[in-house]
């Protein structure tokens, strides 16, 4: 994935890393060019084929970027969308989009994670004996 580098990558898993230290949600992030079709029904799929769905409290999330598109999308399993609906992330992706538009790709991905972090923490804190779910790293298209 040439869109960011290894140094770029390598932050942005941290970041899903200390955002998961607010929570026992799971973010993961998949990165693509184009979205094949819908971003949000591409996003389910993607979703669903890597198993985002399991974990103890369906509290996963996934932001899917298609760069080349121009295209972002943040979906939440049903335990969060049960509780809030999916207008929850709007301020998620209004955040990463302001720093999209300045060139900010990295800084905008890594403040967005963050947000996710602090907004699962409301109905999801973080458990000390809480296990990560998920894997960090970021996933992308074969």
């Amino acid at each position: 994935m040439s869109f960011f580098t290894k140094v770029e990558l390598q932050e942005i898993e941290n970041a899903i890393a200390e955002a998961e230290l607010n929570t026992s949600g799971e973010v993961v992030l998949f990165l693509c060019k184009k979205s094949k079709g819908d971003i949000y029904e591409y996003g389910k799929k993607i979703f669903n084929k890597n198993k985002l769905y399991e974990t103890e409290q369906r509290n996963g999330v996934l932001i899917v970027l298609a760069h080349e598109d121009h295209k972002i999308a943040v979906l939440g399993d049903e335990g969060i969308n049960n509780l809030t609906g999916q207008d929850f992330w709007d301020d998620v992706i209004e955040l990463i989009i302001e720093n999209f538009k300045v060139g900010q790709f990295k800084e905008g991905l890594c403040k967005g994670i963050s947000l996710i972090g602090e907004k699962l923490k409301e109905f999801y804190p973080y458990q000390k004996d809480d296990v990560n779910e998920l894997k960090n790293e970021i996933l992308h298209e074969d």
